[in-house]
């Protein structure tokens, strides 16, 4: 479901009289390339798709598969993508979709080099400012921006994601700088300017190019069973351990266990595009046979099994399960990624098993949650 009430006219006055070249890492980005191409005035010539991403728009625009590298040198990976990059892109502007992997900063590097300006539009990755992600870190931004810099030909990949992880535990969303940047809201928009010192006149704020901005106060539909066992359950699943989100520890005290507590429901699993085999399989062994297992496409492309409610820790499809009246619950597994308090009757945040159980009872019996006081969604996901 794409979003329709985006501001094109927005997008198309930063992309006027320019040639893009864009990468997608994932089917999200590439679901983002064809929105652009066949919604707005972006020039987007070339396609540079990762491994396994599914590219289906229509547009006359050419392919190019990214080379596939199989030494494990961070040093050597970087070295080849920008080869491959500089001899035949160095005459577009980039639009890329996140800049924390070392594929995606040696783009932007390459662009850097070739005197092209780049475009990074937020692709799903949400602002979590709280205490955990950052902790007292965050007080020491106005310094830390200063030494995170990422050369654009001489990176030292290994040195810069452990210099990140201790500067930033992981979250770095904008750390390449780029000329311009799109967020989903003024939550991003704030943190970019305090963390990055980026100026907030590079930041627009488009609201999510891909999910709904509708959020009703109110549930779709009445649930009208009686026994609480028998709520129909969504699981939105997140890679955090491929990319250093959550300890080992915690995946397997907290993440897989919620995973397994909620087969006491009538539970559907979606997966994440970019989960990893090890770690689906370890979804499949504590799910069990009681779980309905969905495929790795969009959630908005599925087609969905009746939702009494979704859980998640974080998952941005949690948008468009609110966008369709379906109540949402965040669990806290003591992932990085902690969602804050959002105020809104169909949402909840939750950090046991006893408490997710208390809610959905007092969500079957109410039709809402109880109210709590926190930051509004329009905060998190919503065009100024």
């Amino acid at each position: 479901m794409h979003n329709k009430n985006i501001n094109t006219k927005l997008i198309d006055g930063f992309v006027s009289a320019r040639s893009f070249v864009a990468y997608a890492e994932n089917n999200t980005h590439a679901a983002l390339v064809e929105y652009l191409l066949e919604n707005t005035k972006c020039n987007i010539r070339h396609v540079i798709l990762k491994r396994n991403v599914v590219f289906q728009s229509k547009s006359l625009v050419k392919v190019h598969p990214l080379p596939e590298i199989r030494s494990t040198s961070p040093a050597h990976t970087w070295n080849t993508i920008q080869t491959f990059y500089y001899d035949r892109f160095k005459d577009y502007d980039l639009i890329y979709f996140q800049d924390q992997s070392w594929e995606s900063q040696a783009i932007s590097g390459a662009t850097i080099q070739a005197g092209r300006k780049r475009c990074l539009i937020q692709d799903g990755f949400l602002s979590f400012d709280e205490k955990r992600s950052f902790g007292f870190k965050k007080w020491f931004w106005a310094f830390s921006r200063h030494i995170d810099f990422v050369h654009p030909k001489k990176p030292k990949p290994h040195l810069h994601f452990w210099k990140n992880r201790l500067l930033y535990n992981q979250h770095f969303f904008g750390i390449t700088r780029p000329d311009q940047i799109w967020v989903f809201g003024e939550s991003m928009k704030d943190r970019l300017i305090r963390q990055f010192g980026i100026s907030a006149q590079k930041i627009y704020v488009t609201g999510p190019i891909l999910l709904p901005r509708n959020f009703p106060i109110k549930p779709a539909k009445k649930i009208t069973i009686q026994s609480v066992e028998k709520l129909k359950i969504l699981f939105l699943d997140q890679c955090f351990l491929q990319y250093g989100r959550i300890s080992d520890r915690n995946w397997k005290r907290n993440y897989l266990p919620l995973i397994h507590h909620l087969t006491n429901y009538d539970l559907t699993i979606k997966i994440h595009p970019a989960q990893t085999k090890e770690a689906l399989k370890d979804i499949k062994h504590y799910a069990g046979d009681k779980a309905r297992i969905l495929n790795t496409k969009r959630l908005e492309d599925q087609t969905l099994p009746k939702i009494d409610i979704a859980v998640t820790v974080s998952s941005t499809s949690f948008v468009y399960c609110l966008s369709k009246g379906i109540p949402v619950i965040f669990y806290d597994v003591q992932a990085l990624d902690k969602m804050p308090v959002i105020s809104h009757p169909l949402i909840k945040e939750v950090g046991t098993k006893a408490d997710l159980d208390t809610a959905l009872s007092i969500y079957l019996a109410n039709g809402k949650f109880n109210f709590k006081k926190g930051i509004s969604i329009e905060y998190l996901i919503n065009p100024g």
